[in-house]
């Protein structure tokens, strides 16, 4: 299916007295029982009479039929392909759920890589090799693309297509292009491969809470330089780290340590650390919007300044807009943000927490 094959694309109307009369596969005459259409048959449109010369159009409705001989080589290849594509699907689940639990550094396109080998390796083969191979191989077949035209994959139909005055072009394409239902099995594995990298690789949002730029370090590597942050969002550090236990530290210019922290980030959930800073708190806010009133905070509290959230969180250090004063009709809903500000300022609240909590 992956390696390029010589085909003949036409978009033109294929001449019926042609397409009707002789195998698609092997050219080998059709008896008067398989001029009918057969399970086997591309497209639903009865052969022609004897004396019939009127062109019939490209597609679905062109009328390529198969001898029995090709319709039982047609139905190996299929079950071959069947076999090849439930062993990728496992395979490639497997690799894209498991594999970061192996390889925990392994980068995002790494991964993806390796999930769409193991998804293509079983069909590989298949539609490339020729008819002798037997079970792996597949004979040739006509291929219809909708209104796009048809795809033949044997040059001596494709010639005689040209004499009978339809127009085609050859090219080398791999059969995954033109059989459109195993193009599906590569996009299923990477679609899986991208949900088991996130969910392997919890986000942390790192914030500068200090006044000085610093260094972030996880498990002894530099991984990201933390400006001095302000109350935006954009002051954060977004990353994306392996599940586990994690060594952060944050060191100043000078190399002094400013925060060493052992921590644990959590498959699917999200995750702050904030560093620097001696008077800083941090706290969940909801607001609610039309029908719902809701407006409450709910303080954060770590020694370490690292927090693992276990709810949802629709904005990350950032103000939430006032609801409207007049919109009570709407159902609205609820807006939770993280939020941080020197203590000083935090609601009242937040300060009689931070306050219980000691130093």
């Amino acid at each position: 299916m992956l390696w390029p094959r010589h085909v003949w694309w036409t978009a033109s109307a294929l001449p019926a007295d042609v397409v009707s009369r002789r195998c698609a596969g092997c050219d080998a005459p059709l008896a008067a029982t398989e001029g009918a259409p057969a399970p086997g048959a591309i497209g639903a449109a009865a052969a022609p009479p004897a004396d019939e010369t009127a062109a019939a159009p490209a597609g679905a409705a062109a009328g390529f039929h198969y001898c029995s001989r090709c319709e039982r080589g047609h139905a190996r290849h299929l079950e071959a392909a069947q076999l090849g594509a439930m062993l990728g699907l496992l395979g490639s689940t497997a690799c894209a759920l498991t594999l970061p639990l192996f390889l925990p550094g392994m980068g995002l396109a790494t991964h993806l890589l390796l999930t769409l080998l193991v998804a293509a390796l079983p069909i590989a083969g298949l539609g490339s090799l020729p008819r002798r191979v037997g079970l792996w191989g597949s004979a040739p077949r006509a291929w219809p693309l909708g209104r796009s035209g048809v795809v033949l994959e044997r040059p001596e139909l494709a010639r005689e297509l040209e004499r009978g005055g339809a127009r085609g072009r050859p090219m080398w394409l791999p059969p995954i292009v033109y059989r459109g239902g195993v193009s599906l099995l590569p996009a299923f594995g990477l679609v899986v491969a991208g949900f088991g990298y996130s969910w392997h690789h919890p986000r942390l949002w790192a914030l500068n809470v200090g006044s000085a730029p610093l260094t972030l370090l996880v498990d002894g590597l530099a991984v990201a330089r933390l400006a001095p942050a302000g109350l935006a969002s954009s002051d954060a550090v977004l990353l994306r780290l392996p599940s586990g236990v994690r060594r952060l530290a944050a060191r100043d210019d000078a190399g002094a340590s400013v925060a060493d922290e052992s921590v644990t980030l959590s498959r699917g959930r999200e995750h702050l650390f904030a560093p620097g800073g001696s008077d800083e708190c941090f706290w969940l806010e909801r607001t609610g919007y039309g029908r719902d009133a809701t407006h409450d905070t709910r303080a954060l509290r770590s020694s370490s300044r690292f927090f693992t959230l276990d709810e949802d969180v629709d904005g990350w250090l950032s103000g939430s807009p006032p609801p409207p004063a007049q919109d009570r009709r709407s159902t609205g809903g609820t807006l939770t943000l993280l939020r941080h500000s020197p203590c000083q300022r935090a609601p009242e609240s937040v300060r009689r927490a931070a306050s219980a909590a000691g130093p």
